[in-house]
C-alpha cells in the first residue's frame, strides 16, 4: 500500500512539471539568462587571455628583456644564459629606417629575428626570410602599399634617422635605440638597401590592431615593421637581449604565478648581474677608447718627431730663415693635435656608466592592453549578474509559493495519508532543481560558446591575434549553476515552510481570500472621488497583491536599467569623438618630421596659404612611471618658451578650469593619473627613448579621452633631458580648405615629412571603428528583453491563476474579452510605468559607474546619456510588457466561468 502511494506520488511530481510548464519555463529562463551573463562575459575575457597566452607561447615571446644605454654584447648574452631559470637568451637588433611609398617616405622599424629563437613573427602567408636580402612585412604594409610576396622594397638606412625624437620605433622597442651604442665605429647599418618580400607576418610583440577601435592607442610610432635575419646587420652590438624562462610556457602569462616567477628572475638579474655587466661594458668601452687614444697619441708623436728631424735638417743645411714658416705651421699643427687629444681624453672621461633596464612583457602595450581590457570588461560581468540573481530568487519565491497554494488540498491529503514534510517538500524542491539545472546547462552553453563568439567580433577589431580559443572553466561553470540552484531551491524551501507547518484539516480547506483594505489614494479625496469604479478596483488590486507589485516593479526596473546601460555605452562612445577631436584637440593637423628636417617642415607650413596658424613643438614618446614602478607609454608634447597651446589643445582640469604650462612641472592627462594612481602634486618618473630617466612633479591633471599625453615647457624639458629639438607642427587650416584629409595626404608625401594626420580623418576612422559597439548594446537589450519576459510572464500567469474566480465573475457579469484584457493588463502597465520611473535613475547610476569599472589605459570612459536614450529605454520596456500581455491574454480567453466558479466544498 505504502509502495503504491509512493509510485502515485512520483507520478504526481512529473505531472506537476508538465502541468506547470509555464512556471517551469520561467525559472529555467531566468536561470539561463543569469548564468549566461555570469559566465559569458568572464569566459570571453578568460578566452582572450588564454588565446593570447597560446599565441605568445607558440611564437616564443620573451619573458624578460634587457636594454642598455650603451648597448649589449655577446658577453652579456652569455652571462644571462648562465643564470638559473633562464631557458634561452638571444641578442637582437632593431633600428628605425625609411621606405618610399609613392611620393612619400614612411618610417619603418627593422627588426632581426631567428626562426628558432625568441619573438618569432607569426607567418600569415609565404615564408620567413632565409637570406640576408629577404624580408618579411606586416599586413598593414601590404594593405597600404599594394606590394606583396615576391615584390622588392627599398629602405633608406640613415644614421640620423633615429634621432628625430618622433617616438618612432615600434611598440616597445623604440626604448632601445642605437643612438649612443657603438662609440668606436659609425652607427650600425643594414648590409642591403633592397629586399625581396618573402612573407606577410604579425609581430608577436605588437598585437594591437593598427586600425579601428584602438588605433588611437598609439602615440607616435613607426608606420610599419619589417623583419630580417641577424646576418643582414653588420653590427656586433645588440640593442637588446631577450630571455625566456624555463617552464614559463606552462603558466598562464596573466596569472599571479607567472608574474611572481618573472619578478623573482627580474630581481635576480638586478641583484646578481646588472651592476657587474654595466661595469664590464664601461670598462670595455673606456679601455678600447683609451687604447685608440694611446695609439693615436703614439702615432702623432712619431709623426711630429719625424717632421721635427726634417725641419732640423733643413735648418742646418739652409739656415733658420725656405724653414721659419714651416716651423710655425708645424707648431700650430702640433698644438692643434694636442687640443684634439685633450678633447678626446675628456670625452672618454665623460662617458657615463651604462644603465641596464630589465623589463617584463608589461612593457609591451598590446600585452598590457589585453590584461587591462579583460579586467575592465570582467567588471561588467560581475555587476549585471547580481541583478539577474536577485530577480531569479524573487521569481522562484512567487512561482513556487503560488504552486504550493494551488496544491493546498493535495498537500493536506498527503499529510493525512502519513507522508512526512520532507517527502512532500521533495516535489517542489525537485521541480525547482530541475528547472535550475536545465536553465544552468543552457546558460553555460550560451555563456561559454555563444556569448564569447559575439564578444570575439569586438576583440578582433582590437587585437591581431590569429585565433580565439574557447576554454571551459569547469569550476566556474558549475559554480554559476550551483549559485542559482542554491538560491532558487532555498527560496523554494521557504515557500513550502509556511504551508507544511499547518494541520491537514486546515490545508484541505481553501485559503481565505486576502482581506480588502483602504489604500493611501483613498485618503486623497479629490482624486479618489473622480476615479471610475474600475479604476478604484485597479488601485486596490495593485496594493492588495503587494508581492506581485514589488516583483513587477523590481523586474521592470532592472530591465529598464539594463537597456539604459546599453545606450549609455553607445552614447558615451559616440560622445568620445567630439569631446576629443573638437573640445580637446582644437588643431586641424599634426605633422611630424625628424629633428634634422624641422626647418624643411616649417618651410612647407609657412609657404602654404591654407595654414592660418601653427606652433612648432617637439613630439616624442615617453614612459611615465609611478612610485610603485608601474608604467604607461604616453605621447610627449614640448612647447617652446614663450608659446602656448591655447589655439591648438584645450588644457582643462577636472574642475573645468583652463590651465597653462609653467616651469614648475608637467601636465598629464587624467586617465594616466587614474591608471597609475597619482594625482596633482605627486612626483613621477619620465623615461625618454634614449633611456634617460628623470623625476618631475605633476603640476596638473587635464581632461583627455583617447590616449594619454604629457605636456611640458621647453625649459622643463631641457632641465630633464637636455637639448630641445622641435620636430612637429600643430596647425589650424583656413575655412576655405574643406578637405583636410587630402591636404594631410599631400603634405605627408613631401620630403622629410614622416607623418601628417588630420583630425578630420581621425573622426572618420573613429566613427567607423566604434560602429561595432552596437553589438554590446544589442546584447544588453536581448538580456533585458529576456529579463522582462521572464518577470512579466511569470507574474501575469500567476496573477491570472490567483484571480481566476474573480475574472470568471466579471465575465459572467457581461465583460467582453477585450474588457477583461484591459481589466488585468491595466495593472501590469501601471506597475510597468512605476518600474520604468525607478529604472531610469538606477540605469543612470549604474551607467555612471562604468567610468570607474571600465578603467582602461587608453580610454577615459566619460559616461554620457542622451535624452532620447531615456525615452527609447522607457518605450522598449513598455513594448516588452505589451508583448507579454499579448501572450498571456490567451489564458484569459480560455477561462471557463462555470468551472472556475464551482464551489470547492
Amino acid at each position: 500500500m505504502r509502495g503504491n502511494m509512493k509510485k502515485a506520488y512520483n507520478k504526481d511530481i512529473w505531472r506537476s512539471m508538465k502541468k506547470g510548464k509555464r512556471r517551469f519555463f520561467s525559472i529555467m529562463l531566468i536561470t539561463a539568462l543569469g548564468v549566461t551573463m555570469l559566465t559569458g562575459i568572464k569566459a570571453a575575457c578568460v578566452n582572450l587571455r588564454y588565446s593570447a597566452d597560446d599565441f605568445f607561447d607558440r611564437q616564443n615571446l620573451f619573458d624578460i628583456s634587457v636594454v642598455s644605454t650603451l648597448g649589449l654584447t655577446e658577453d652579456d648574452v652569455q652571462a644571462l644564459k648562465e643564470l638559473e631559470s633562464i631557458n634561452m637568451a638571444e641578442g637582437a637588433f632593431n633600428k628605425t629606417v625609411y621606405t618610399p611609398n609613392g611620393d612619400k617616405k614612411q618610417s619603418v622599424e627593422m627588426k632581426t629575428f631567428s626562426e628558432t629563437g625568441i619573438n618569432v613573427p607569426y607567418l600569415i602567408e609565404g615564408n620567413l626570410p632565409q637570406k640576408a636580402d629577404e624580408i618579411a612585412v606586416t599586413e598593414k604594409y601590404r594593405k597600404e602599399t599594394g606590394k606583396s610576396i615576391g615584390d622588392t622594397l627599398i629602405i633608406e638606412d640613415k644614421a640620423e634617422g633615429t634621432e628625430d625624437g618622433t617616438g618612432v620605433g615600434g611598440d616597445k622597442k623604440e626604448d632601445a635605440k642605437e643612438d649612443n651604442l657603438d662609440l668606436k665605429d659609425e652607427k650600425p647599418t643594414f648590409i642591403h638597401t633592397s629586399y625581396k618580400i618573402t612573407g606577410i607576418v604579425t609581430d608577436v610583440m605588437d598585437v594591437n590592431s593598427n586600425d579601428g577601435a584602438v588605433s588611437f592607442r598609439s602615440t607616435a610610432t613607426t608606420d610599419y615593421t619589417f623583419f630580417v635575419l641577424q646576418e643582414a646587420v653588420n653590427s656586433n652590438i645588440y640593442t637588446e637581449v631577450y630571455l625566456t624562462l624555463a617552464d614559463s610556457s606552462k603558466l598562464l602569462c596573466y596569472s599571479k604565478d607567472y608574474e611572481n616567477y618573472v619578478t623573482q628572475v627580474l630581481n635576480t638579474i638586478e641583484s646578481q648581474l646588472k651592476g657587474k655587466r654595466e661595469q664590464a661594458r664601461y670598462d670595455e668601452l673606456t679601455s678600447e677608447a683609451y687604447r685608440k687614444l694611446s695609439d693615436s697619441e703614439q702615432e702623432m708623436k712619431e709623426a711630429f718627431a719625424k717632421a721635427e728631424q726634417e725641419i732640423s735638417y733643413v735648418e742646418a743645411e739652409f739656415g733658420a730663415e725656405a724653414v721659419s714658416e714651416s716651423k710655425k705651421e708645424f707648431e700650430a699643427k702640433r698644438a692643434q693635435a694636442e687640443v684634439k687629444l685633450g678633447e678626446a681624453r675628456k670625452e672618454i672621461e665623460e662617458i657615463e656608466m651604462p644603465q641596464w633596464y630589465v623589463q617584463d612583457r608589461t612593457s609591451l602595450s598590446g600585452y598590457g592592453n589585453i590584461k587591462n581590457d579583460a579586467a575592465s570588461i570582467e567588471t561588467i560581468g560581475t555587476i549585471f549578474p547580481i541583478l539577474f540573481f536577485v530577480v531569479a530568487i524573487l521569481i522562484s519565491l512567487t512561482t513556487i509559493t503560488r504552486m504550493v497554494e494551488e496544491d493546498r488540498g493535495l498537500i493536506g491529503t498527503y499529510k493525512a495519508l502519513g507522508f512526512k514534510n520532507r517527502e512532500i517538500r521533495r516535489k517542489y524542491l525537485l521541480y525547482s532543481f530541475i528547472a535550475c539545472l536545465f536553465g544552468g546547462i543552457l546558460g553555460d552553453l550560451c555563456g561559454y560558446i555563444v556569448l564569447p563568439q559575439i564578444i570575439f567580433i569586438i576583440f578582433k577589431t582590437m587585437y591581431l591575434l590569429p585565433e580565439y580559443l574557447l576554454k571551459f572553466d569547469l569550476i566556474y561553470g558549475i559554480g554559476g549553476v550551483l549559485l542559482f540552484i542554491i538560491g532558487i531551491v532555498g527560496a523554494t524551501t521557504l515557500s513550502c515552510h509556511a504551508e507544511l507547518k499547518q494541520m491537514p484539516a486546515v490545508l484541505m480547506r481553501p485559503r481565505s481570500p486576502l482581506a480588502g483594505s483602504r489604500v493611501a489614494l483613498e485618503y486623497v479625496t479629490p482624486i479618489w472621488r473622480r476615479l471610475s469604479f474600475l479604476n478604484k478596483v485597479t488601485a486596490r488590486n495593485l496594493f492588495r497583491y503587494k508581492k506581485r507589485m514589488i516583483m513587477t516593479v523590481s523586474g521592470i526596473m532592472g530591465c529598464t536599467a539594463l537597456v539604459l546601460c546599453g545606450f549609455a555605452i553607445k552614447d558615451s562612445v559616440t560622445e568620445l569623438m567630439p569631446k576629443q577631436y573638437e573640445n580637446t584637440y582644437l588643431y586641424d593637423l599634426m605633422v611630424i618630421a625628424s629633428s634634422k628636417d624641422n626647418e624643411k617642415l616649417l618651410s612647407y607650413i609657412r609657404e602654404d596659404e591654407n595654414v592660418s596658424e601653427f606652433i612648432n613643438v617637439q613630439i616624442d614618446s615617453v614612459k611615465i612611471k609611478n612610485r610603485d614602478g608601474n608604467e604607461e607609454k604616453v605621447q610627449l608634447i614640448v612647447v617652446p618658451d614663450g608659446k602656448t597651446l591655447e589655439s591648438f589643445i584645450q588644457l582643462e582640469n577636472i574642475e573645468d578650469k583652463a590651465v597653462k604650462l609653467d616651469e614648475s612641472g608637467i601636465i598629464v592627462t587624467q586617465n594616466a593619473g587614474i591608471v597609475l594612481d597619482f594625482k596633482k602634486g605627486d612626483m613621477v618618473s619620465l623615461q625618454n627613448l634614449k633611456l634617460v630617466q628623470a623625476k618631475v612633479e605633476v603640476s596638473e591633471l587635464v581632461k583627455n579621452y583617447l590616449g594619454n599625453n604629457v605636456y611640458m615647457t621647453q625649459k622643463v624639458y631641457e632641465n630633464l633631458f637636455g637639448i630641445y629639438e622641435p620636430n612637429g607642427v600643430l596647425a589650424n587650416l583656413t575655412d576655405t580648405n574643406k578637405n583636410h584629409s587630402d591636404y594631410a595626404e599631400e603634405l605627408a608625401g613631401k620630403d622629410g615629412v614622416i607623418s601628417a594626420i588630420s583630425t578630420e580623418n581621425l573622426k572618420e576612422e573613429f566613427a567607423s571603428a566604434f560602429s561595432l559597439i552596437n553589438m554590446v548594446v544589442y546584447i544588453l537589450i536581448i538580456m533585458a528583453a529576456g529579463l522582462a519576459f521572464a518577470v512579466l510572464f511569470t507574474l501575469s500567469t500567476t496573477n491570472i491563476s490567483e484571480r481566476e474566480r474573480e475574472l470568471a465573475t466579471i465575465k459572467v457579469l457581461g465583460f467582453y474579452d477585450k474588457e477583461v484584457h484591459l481589466y488585468v493588463n491595466k495593472e501590469t502597465f501601471i506597475l510597468t510605468g512605476i518600474g520604468i520611473l525607478l529604472g531610469l535613475p538606477l540605469g543612470y547610476i549604474i551607467g555612471n559607474c562604468l567610468t570607474y569599472a571600465l578603467k582602461m589605459p587608453s580610454i577615459y570612459f566619460a559616461v554620457s546619456i542622451h535624452p532620447i536614450s531615456y525615452v527609447i529605454s522607457a518605450v522598449m520596456s513598455y513594448i516588452f510588457a505589451l508583448l507579454v500581455n499579448l501572450i498571456t491574454d490567451r489564458s484569459l480567453d480560455v477561462i471557463d466561468p462555470i468551472e472556475a466558479l464551482k464551489s470547492i466544498e
